[in-house]
């Protein structure tokens, strides 16, 4: 039996004669508690626990969710393999309402980041907000924005209100959650992804990206070293000023901006949900 989410049920679990085989997909709840709420992290650990140490096998999103396995439930090497995610492409839209949408958040072509995601803790906000400063500083004559795009998550912090307080009210916008359509507008037109996470088990949003051609900058952190490979700027999500350079970099230097766009699109083409169905199926006969 197949589990597609980290929870086996106790009733499988203990049904030793039956096999199971369940994905997990990220254990940052392990490597950044701060960043999880008390109550989840206990029902993550919990649920987890119980996966890591009944199921006959387990499939991870990453190497590195595999590496996590490893060193926090001691899970042995073989009993578990790695089946890398599809993703959905940004919707295709005409181009005039792409500029219809620019125009209405005052937005320029290329002259902003986006960061696309939940607001929460884990995702590092208040360090790309601060990163801000200095790309304002550095581009005194026409600024790029940054275009915070999702709906508030967990937390105690206001970004909002942290923007306002950095002097940043007219250089960073939020937009809530979007539609669709809205989102590749926006991602499509990007100079740039801004995404320092602290922690992802694959992170879907870069690959979105790149997809469309646009730069990113990810950490060096956790799967995304791994998913973006060389096609993307990598910083250290705990470092402000690494944030702001390579934001920087992208933004100042054309030939960079167009290498990345190059290489990240054929990067992207790593990862389909055929040959995610593929390496399940295969992963499955063998525990049949």
């Amino acid at each position: 039996m197949y589990i597609p989410a980290h929870v086996l049920p106790i009733g499988l679990a203990l049904h030793r004669q039956l096999k199971t085989v369940v994905t997990i997909h990220d254990i940052g709840y392990m490597k950044f508690p701060e960043a999880h709420p008390l109550g989840q992290r206990i029902y993550l650990h919990l649920s987890t626990w119980l996966s890591a140490s009944f199921a006959t096998h387990i499939s991870v999103i990453s190497h590195a969710t595999k590496r996590n396995l490893i060193e926090y439930y001691k899970v042995p090497e073989n009993h578990i393999s790695v089946a890398y995610p599809g993703f959905m492409p940004p919707l295709a839209i005409p181009i005039v309402f792409q500029l219809e949408a620019l125009s209405r958040l005052g937005l320029v072509a290329k002259n902003y980041a986006v960061y696309i995601g939940t607001l929460q803790p884990r995702k590092n906000l208040a360090r790309l907000i601060k990163a801000w400063t200095t790309i304002v500083a550095a581009f005194p004559d026409n600024p790029p924005k940054l275009v915070i795009v999702g709906k508030p998550g967990w937390g105690v912090e206001n970004y909002a209100v942290l923007a306002q307080k950095l002097g940043l009210e007219s250089h960073v916008i939020f937009t809530g959650f979007v539609s669709e359509e809205l989102k590749s507008a926006l991602l499509r037109n990007a100079g740039c992804l801004a995404y320092p996470s602290l922690h992802e088990g694959f992170g879907f949003p870069i690959v979105e990206a790149q997809s469309v051609g646009t730069p990113v900058l990810c950490s060096n952190t956790s799967s995304m070293p791994e998913v973006a490979g060389d096609s993307a700027v990598l910083v250290n999500p705990e470092d402000t000023s690494a944030i702001a350079n390579g934001l920087v970099r992208i933004f100042r230097d054309p030939s960079l901006s167009r290498h990345l766009s190059e290489i990240g699109l054929q990067n992207s083409t790593r990862f389909t949900w055929s040959s995610c169905a593929a390496t399940l199926l295969e992963l499955l006969s063998g525990h049949n």
